[in-house]
């Protein structure tokens, strides 16, 4: 049985996951981490793609996002404080976007996967 208590924590968290490149690091220290449009056809505003759990984000770059970027790509992974910031819910159950500019200040770490 799930306890509510762990439920609500693990539904709640203050956390998101943004994986990039690592050659963007410079420009998004300078001028925040800037929504973009993904692929074509262009229907939906630019957005700033996350996870809303790291383990969704491990398992998304040891599958289907680790084949989109490529192995040869060096990648970090931000963890962005979202508390506070305007994020949506995305196409799946464990994505989000926001449409909105985050400030380099709330990556609270960088590491290189």
């Amino acid at each position: 049985m799930i306890k509510l208590k762990s439920l609500i924590t693990e539904q709640s968290s203050d956390y998101v996951y943004h994986v990039t490149p690592k050659r963007n690091l410079r420009t998004m220290i300078k001028h925040g981490i800037i929504p973009h449009q993904c692929e074509p056809p262009h229907v939906e505003p630019p957005f700033v793609f996350m996870f809303d759990k790291r383990e969704t984000m491990e398992d998304a770059v040891m599958g289907w996002l680790g084949d989109k970027l490529g192995e040869t790509t060096p990648m970090v992974v931000l963890t962005i404080n979202a508390k506070g910031l305007d994020i949506q819910p995305a196409y799946e159950k464990f994505e989000v976007v926001s449409y909105k500019t985050i400030p380099w200040n709330r990556v609270v770490k960088v590491e290189d996967i």
